[in-house]
């Protein structure tokens, strides 16, 4: 009755088999006589949580008709225990007490089965609870594990650091707001340690749900565009101060600073900072770079960052298409392939970097060293060259290129429009000024006098619109 309740939830008996999945009967003491004939006595019983005793003192079965749940360590030894009513009764879950071997904090359901594809993949999905966990191992997602709560604890980020693991997925909640309250609440010093996101689960549901559902792809494009936790962090501070000031630049880095120091020779959540600092603060990477390595690194002053700022500020176009050519040219025996993808994928801009770029290479026959050595006394090269040189390209972190590809040009294709609706307002204030200039003329008929007006009312009835849209893309979201 019980496998045929699982199998039902549409786990596999290979899943029932591997997790080792078992039910308490329905019985205040049969266990307990099970584990007596085994030679175990009453109070090792009670020490590890199974069994309790009452008022009376007298022994009881702590788990009664309940699906049972076996907690392994990282080797595969059982530390604990896990019972699931298969009913509507309360509490849903039960758990054996914490023991010396026994501790949630530090524990990772499902960890014994999922190292090696952790270990190999060099990331972990890290989900709430054990039906999740199972359920995404069974669907192909072998890297899935159980933080047994709503949140990454620092022991937990330990055992996930010892395999090797650069990017964590944290799928507990399944909306926005539910996103942002976890990244909210993680300790920093684990945001330090991995590149973390926050993925919200397809249709609002758990993962397990989502899965054994059939949205498997929905889920694995969940992944991808999960909510950033370096990124999350950076415009939390970005947006408490004023970032057009010296002033408000120099609080920004001294408060992401402990964030921009690398930890080892590659540290991806300081790489990712460090993009970040640099595009939005127009900082010049060359000369972060010697602060950071400094022995004598301290709190920055204002004089300080304005030794950092960059002498040419460079729009946010030009630094995604600057992303984009140093990205394809990390793979130049996929070089063409590369530009023909990006130029199905964007408009045709003629006087943009990237088109010039396409056009280099074309003119090239898509020959790496011949590009390379034509943006060697160009301007935007020392740029390129700094994107192309400072990014990793070893088998220990080797760059998915066609993925961030595609995040790149979907950012590009946004920033393009953006573009567009500015040119749009831009135009629509000139026009403005010009009617406006011809409502002051004493010689306009009435007739036109009406016209020029109702085009007024129109014109600013559209500015309007476009920067209460604006204000609503650009202010900060208010915490729920």
């Amino acid at each position: 009755e019980i496998i045929g309740y699982l199998l039902n939830r549409k786990l596999s008996q290979e899943s029932i088999d591997k997790f080792e999945i078992g039910f308490a009967l329905d019985s205040w003491d049969s266990f307990l006589k099970y584990a007596i004939a085994k030679n175990i006595s009453e109070q090792e019983l009670v020490n590890a949580g199974l069994i309790r005793k009452n008022d009376n003192n007298r022994t009881y079965d702590y788990f009664r008709n309940r699906i049972m749940f076996p907690i392994k360590d990282y080797l595969g030894r059982v530390v604990g225990f896990s019972g699931r009513v298969i009913d509507e009764s309360l509490p849903k879950y039960l758990n054996t007490n914490e023991t010396s071997i026994f501790k949630k904090a530090e524990l990772l359901y499902g960890l014994d089965t999922a190292k090696h594809a952790i270990r190999e993949t060099k990331t972990a999905i890290v989900v709430e609870g054990f039906m999740d966990a199972i359920a995404l191992q069974q669907t192909g997602f072998d890297n899935a594990v159980a933080a047994l709560g709503a949140n990454l604890s620092m022991q937990q980020a330990i055992a996930l650091k010892r395999l090797d693991v650069n990017l964590v997925y944290l799928a507990f909640d399944a909306d926005e707001a539910g996103q942002r309250a976890i990244l909210s609440g993680l300790d920093q010093k684990i945001g330090n340690e991995f590149l973390i996101k926050a993925v919200s689960v397809p249709y609002g549901k758990d993962p397990a749900d989502a899965v054994l559902e059939g949205s498997i792809e929905e889920f694995r494009k969940a992944l991808e565009n999960g909510l950033s936790e370096v990124e999350f962090r950076f415009k939390t501070v970005f947006g408490k101060y004023d970032n057009k000031t010296t002033e408000g630049k120099q609080k920004i880095l001294n408060e992401l600073l402990v964030s921009l120091q690398p930890k080892d020779v590659f540290d991806p959540v300081a790489a990712e900072m460090r993009r970040l600092v640099i595009d939005y603060l127009e900082i010049d990477g060359n000369r972060l770079d010697k602060f950071l390595n400094s022995k004598k690194q301290r709190k920055l002053n204002q004089t300080q960052i304005k030794g950092l700022e960059t002498t040419k500020k460079s729009s946010q176009i030009a630094i995604f298409e600057l992303e984009i050519m140093a990205l394809v040219m990390l793979e130049p025996e996929q070089l063409e392939d590369n530009i023909n993808t990006i130029q199905s994928s964007l408009p045709n801009e003629e006087l943009s970097i990237l088109s010039e770029f396409i056009n280099i290479c074309q003119i090239s026959n898509y020959d790496d060293h011949a590009i390379l050595e034509e943006y060697q006394n160009r301007d935007e090269g020392k740029i390129l060259f700094e994107r192309l040189f400072s990014q990793p390209n070893t088998e220990e972190y080797k760059i998915d290129v066609a993925k961030h590809l595609d995040n790149l040009l979907s950012s590009l294709r946004e920033l393009y429009l953006n573009a567009e609706k500015e040119d749009v307002r831009a135009k629509l204030l000139a026009r403005m000024a010009e009617v406006s200039q011809q409502l002051s003329s004493p010689e306009l008929a009435a007739e036109e006098l009406q016209s020029y007006y109702q085009e007024l009312k129109l014109i600013q009835q559209m500015l309007a619109a476009r920067d209460a849209e604006r204000r609503l893309r650009h202010s900060p979201r208010q915490k729920n």
